[in-house]
């Protein structure tokens, strides 16, 4: 046995005398121990010099048993030192009678096996099989031959040798070779003869049939995102929902399948421009299956709260997690709940004044339950307002001259002027909603007019005919109609004949509307004495869009009495009305925006109520407050788009903006009629101004190595959309961080060809924007550059459990295969720590609990802990106990 002579503290001097105790069994671990065990200490070396190396043979013992032995010293005081680690060994035995001749080969192997394999090399595997004989055994065969049949007996002479046969380890320990220069993706057969210390051969092992590994070409990395969305919108709008039309992007760009999409949906008029709100917003569920890019998609997006602003945003994913930019913003409302019910009726319609040819109207405005009032209708006669069905289809109608609604409640008032005096009026006034329901008929209001003051003519002059108030219609056909009327009074027996006014498409409800009518005298029958029913028929006229008719009297060569109760006369009986502007813009809005430039979006308004198509468009911009008052004077933008189909978007570029600037923003649009819609709704907005934040940094940084001098760093990408690309930066040792990319690299990952340097190798990255502006360093990441170590166990001797830290090399790809296992000092295995791939380049912990696979504690004492990493592998004898 050998040891180093100690020092005795404090002043490091040589020990005094040496003791040595030994004794069968266990080794010495506590004083007790020592004191039981045979103490010797004559025969022993002279303490030499600290650090000498000292030696001593222990004899006298018996063959074939296990000792515990432990070595103390002493000083010239006396002091005894504590004992040695805990040492242990077994004598030689006795050497056995030499063995009758051993004509019996050894065993045959009976699990050769691929331990390992890549597309050059196999590491083969096999339990060292035991001689039948008795005797050792001396070396192996192993051949190996370019065939997918088993080796055998013919076949055996012809297969290839291995060059150098390793020596055979203990019997039923484990032994592998490492056979390398082998082709790719090809199937060999391998076979081992074992043959013994006589020259006695076994016979084959098991057939193995292999094959290498396919030569492994990486993937190209997949870098290139979907294309953006640019054309999402909505093309129909419900109560409760929106139909939305998107064209499909692929998987690279426009190229390829993509994997999946995604489609956003917020509550309220704030668009979703940015990761925050993307990540904050709801996906919906359910969307259609991918299809290739170009396909127009379509989704039907239901259960939405009417009259509600809702953000919408869609974005598509490839199967590497590319992810394309955002869709432009979109925000759409759901339209009101459709207005079903009729505006409540006028029942309070009272004379507030009346003159000789004007009467003052008052009334309460009415509500509407479910709507809201567009405008007022009167409708008038002469005399008394007799009750019927058509009575107020037969009524005269007048809306220019009565006033817009008021909120339900308010006093309403009208002044009529040009009546007649001392004539009997009656009126009734109704209402008429957005939807164009029609309120019920509500108080009828008969009044008389007031005399003239003036003297009444004299008898030469006497007055004009009173007009004809009662003209209706008898009967009607496609193409011709009867009508019948009164003949007026005519006192001065003025009236020369009877004047028909038709006015094909329109009523003739005033003196331009008569005077637009076609005239007609021919046909008509003579004036008749007063009170006499007359009657005609016209023939040859088309009543298909309806037709506007008034008769009235010629009298004094070239004066008519007056326009009394115009008749409207067409399939349904109800005459047209006047055209409304086309609706306003209600949804105006920012398609995308920076700072010079931007897009607006809207959808394409509907034609008013009874008017034409829409036919243009005028967009203001002003840095003040948009009004109907102040349009005339608002710049406006030239060479606008002409409208779509009414319900579809449509958006406008806008350039030569200022940067950080306050702009408001407006559109109309005008009809065939020349009619002007209101005033959309006003867009607020500031430019946002040219970047002077850097960008974040990437989050992590991962290194690893792809071959034995070539490095892969990898970063997740930074969402910016003004982001150009990354500069990657080392550092060595303690020095400082120095940048190794010339111009920023457009993807997120770099191939580097690996430093040759003993210190530390440290790596971080950086992101740039289109204005050169730099983030700050990431997280730093170390080149793991560390040799294959096995390291002892913690603590040692190891109690009830055993840690051991095993550092692995870097490899190509990242990952080694590993197989860790705890064996008995015999070579029985028992107990797998690790067996399959583990990442390589990094310290990894190894831990047995002291139990065999079966699950129960094994007994104290000394076991072998073996590793194999790839084509290395290492062996570490340790000590357990309790």
């Amino acid at each position: 046995m050998a040891w180093t002579a100690p020092a005795d503290p404090p002043e490091s001097d040589t020990v005094q005398n040496y003791y040595l105790a030994y004794r069968p069994g266990d080794p010495l671990v506590t004083e007790i121990d020592w004191i039981t065990s045979n103490v010797i200490s004559n025969g022993l070396p002279e303490p030499s010099a600290p650090g000498s190396p000292e030696q001593y043979r222990l004899t006298g013992l018996d063959p074939g048993i296990f000792y515990g032995i432990s070595l103390r010293t002493d000083d010239a005081a006396g002091n005894l030192s504590h004992l040695s680690p805990p040492f242990a060994d077994s004598t030689m035995a006795e050497p056995p009678p030499p063995p009758p001749p051993d004509t019996l080969p050894p065993y045959p192997i009976d699990d050769l096996a691929v331990l390992y394999r890549d597309t050059t090399s196999v590491i083969l595997e096999w339990t060292v099989p035991q001689d039948q004989g008795g005797s050792s055994l001396a070396s192996y065969e192993i051949r190996l031959s370019v065939s997918s049949d088993p080796i055998d007996e013919t076949t055996w002479p012809s297969a290839t040798p291995y060059p150098s046969s390793p020596l055979p380890h203990e019997p039923a320990t484990q032994q592998t070779i490492s056979w390398k220069g082998l082709e790719p993706g090809t199937s060999y057969a391998a076979a081992v003869k074992t043959r013994d210390m006589q020259g006695n051969l076994s016979e084959l092992s098991n057939p193995l049939v292999f094959e290498t590994d396919t030569l492994y070409i990486p993937p190209e990395v997949d870098e290139t995102p979907p294309s953006r969305v640019d054309d999402f919108r909505v093309v129909s709008v419900l109560t409760d929902g929106f139909r939305l039309l998107w064209t499909m992007t692929g998987d690279d760009g426009m190229e390829g399948l993509a994997d999946s999409m995604a489609v956003a949906l917020t509550a309220g008029d704030t668009p979703i421009e940015d990761e925050a709100a993307w990540m904050g917003a709801a996906k919906l569920q359910d969307l259609p299956s991918i299809e290739p890019p170009g396909t127009e998609m379509q989704f039907d997006l239901s259960g939405l709260e009417p009259e509600s602003a809702y953000a919408l945003a869609i974005r598509v994913f490839d199967e590497a997690g590319n992810v394309s930019p955002m869709s432009p913003p979109l925000v759409h409302r759901t339209l009101a709940l459709p207005d079903t019910m009729d505006p409540e009726p006028i029942i309070d319609l009272t004379l507030a004044a009346v003159g000789t040819t004007f009467v003052q109207l008052e009334w309460t405005a009415p509500g509407d339950p479910d709507g809201e009032l567009q405008r007022y209708i009167l409708g008038w006669k002469f005399g008394d307002w007799e009750p019927s069905l058509r009575a107020w289809e037969l009524a005269a109608k007048d809306s220019t001259s009565l006033p817009a609604p008021s909120p339900p409640g308010s006093l309403e008032t009208v002044r009529l002027e040009g009546l007649l005096p001392d004539t009997t009026y009656s009126f009734q006034i109704r209402c008429r909603d957005a939807a164009d329901h029609l309120s019920e008929e509500g108080t009828v209001l008969t009044i008389e007019t007031l005399p003239l003051e003036d003297p009444p003519d004299p008898p030469d002059d006497p007055p004009p005919p009173w007009p004809i108030t009662d003209l209706s219609l008898a009967d009607v056909g496609l193409d011709w109609m009867i009508l019948t009327w009164s003949a007026p009074p005519d006192s001065g027996d003025l009236i020369i004949s009877y004047v028909l006014g038709i006015y094909p498409g329109s009523p003739i409800e005033d003196e331009a509307g008569w005077e637009s009518a076609l005239h007609l005298t021919e046909g008509l029958p003579p004036p008749a004495p007063e009170g006499a029913v007359q009657s005609v028929r016209i023939d040859d006229i088309s009543l298909k869009n309806g037709s506007g008719v008034a008769l009235r009297a010629l009298f004094n060569e070239d004066s008519l009495t007056a326009l009394a109760n115009p008749l409207w006369i067409d399939p349904q009986t109800q005459p047209p009305e006047d055209p409304e502007p086309p609706a306003a813009v209600d949804d105006l809005h920012i398609l995308s925006i920076g700072p010079e430039e931007l897009v607006l979006e809207w959808t394409a308004p509907h034609p008013g109520l009874h008017g034409g198509d829409v036919i243009s468009y005028e967009l203001g911009i002003s840095p003040e407050m948009i009004t109907e008052e102040s349009w005339d004077l608002v710049e406006k933008i030239e060479d606008p788009p002409l409208p779509a189909a009414p319900g579809t978007m449509q958006d406008w570029w806008v350039g030569d903006l200022t940067e950080g600037t306050l702009y408001i923003f407006a559109l109309k649009s005008r009809s065939e009629d020349l009619l002007w819609s209101p005033l959309s709704n006003l867009l607020t907005l500031t430019t946002p101004q040219i970047d002077a934040v850097p960008p974040l940094p990437p989050s992590t940084l991962n290194v690893q190595w792809l071959e034995e001098d070539l490095l892969l760093l990898e970063w997740p990408p930074v969402n910016d959309p003004y982001l150009t690309g990354y500069h990657v930066y080392q550092r060595l040792g303690a020095g400082e961080f120095m940048r190794v990319t010339v111009e920023p690299v457009s993807a997120p990952r770099l191939e580097l060809t690996a430093p040759t340097a003993d210190a530390p190798v440290l790596y971080a990255v950086t992101s740039v924007n289109r204005w050169g502006l730099e983030s700050a360093l990431s997280e730093e990441t170390m080149l793991y550059t560390d040799a294959f170590r096995l390291m002892c166990p913690r603590p040692h001797p190891a109690r009830a459990s055993a840690r051991f830290q095993l550092s692995l090399p870097p490899a190509p790809g990242g990952n080694v295969q590993l197989q860790a296992a705890v064996y008995t000092l015999s070579g029985r295995r028992l107990f797998m720590l690790w067996n399959g791939p583990v990442r390589a380049g990094r310290e990894i912990e190894l831990i047995w609990d002291g139990l065999s696979e079966s699950g129960r504690p094994v007994t104290p004492g000394f076991y072998l802990l073996r590793v194999r990493a790839g084509n290395d592998v290492r062996g570490m004898k340790f000590l357990l106990i309790e």
